[in-house]
This record gives C-alpha cells, structure tokens and sequence, in this order.
C-alpha cells in the first residue's frame, strides 16, 4: 500500500490504531493478555484499587465489557476484586503480585510502540507531535461534550 499516496487524516489515524492493535496482540498474546485487558492493567498501575465503575468511566467503555474483561483477568490472576468498604455493591480492583512484577516488561512493550511510532522524528519534533494530538483529541472530547447543548 502506498501510504504517500493523498488520503485523509482519518485514514493515517485509523491505519495507526489498526497497526497498533496488531503490534499489542502480538506482544501481548504470549502472556494471555487479550488486547482489551491492557487498557485496565495500565489504569490500574497509575492507581490500583479504582472501582469497577471508574474504569468504565475513565476508558468510556461499556460495563459489560469491562465485566468480562476483568473477569477474564481475575481467572489469568493479573486482578483481584474486592467489595467497596463503604459501599457494599461497588467493587474494586487491585492488582495482583502477577500483575505488579508484570509491570516492568508490560511498560517496555509500549516504550517500544512509541519508539516505533516516533522512529526518525527529533525531540523538538515528537514534542510537537505529542501536543498536536492532545489538541485533536481535546477538540473531539470538546465536539463530543457539547452535542447535546446545540
């Protein structure tokens, strides 16, 4: 495939997200990890013991996926879940010792798709790069935040 061919923008963007499914599988597969799964390990290493809804919330994903995503890392024992203290019908996840020393070799797989993505750029480029999407994804944050108000 040409990709210096003309194509939108949505196309590059969908075509990086569709190589960084395959690179993720690839590298994940070999522990288990359904790709889905690594988006709780990573909320979950930035702060352990979040509630099964703020998952939800913080990865916008539906609670029947999250469901069963976490029921399949609590049986590969990467997750435990625990019953809130203060509220009796909320749970919380905490990571597993498993998951703990999991997280050196699961931090250096994503450095690497970084690196990859960002092969042959310099710093003062990949800087620009990094706050050209945060604006994007801010802009669409923005678009999807406001659709009701118009």
């Amino acid at each position: 495939m040409d990709l210096k061919e003309k194509r939108s923008l949505g196309f590059y963007l969908n075509f990086i997200v569709r190589q960084a499914h395959r690179y993720f599988e690839q590298k994940f597969h070999p522990f288990g990890l359904p790709r889905g799964s690594t988006y709780i390990l990573r909320k979950l290493y930035k702060k352990d013991g979040l509630h099964q809804n703020d998952l939800c919330n913080f990865l916008h994903l539906d609670k029947a996926n999250i469901t069963r995503t976490i029921a399949k890392l609590l049986e590969m024992d990467y997750v435990r879940r625990e019953k809130d203290e203060i509220d009796s019908r909320a749970n919380r996840i905490f990571l597993t010792k498993k998951a703990r020393d999991f997280k050196t070799e699961f931090d250096a797989i994503f450095r690497s798709w970084n690196d990859i993505l960002t092969t042959g750029l310099n710093k003062k480029e990949k800087n620009q790069l990094k706050e050209t999407l945060i604006l994007m994804c801010e802009n669409t944050q923005n678009y999807f935040e406001n659709l009701g108000k118009n």
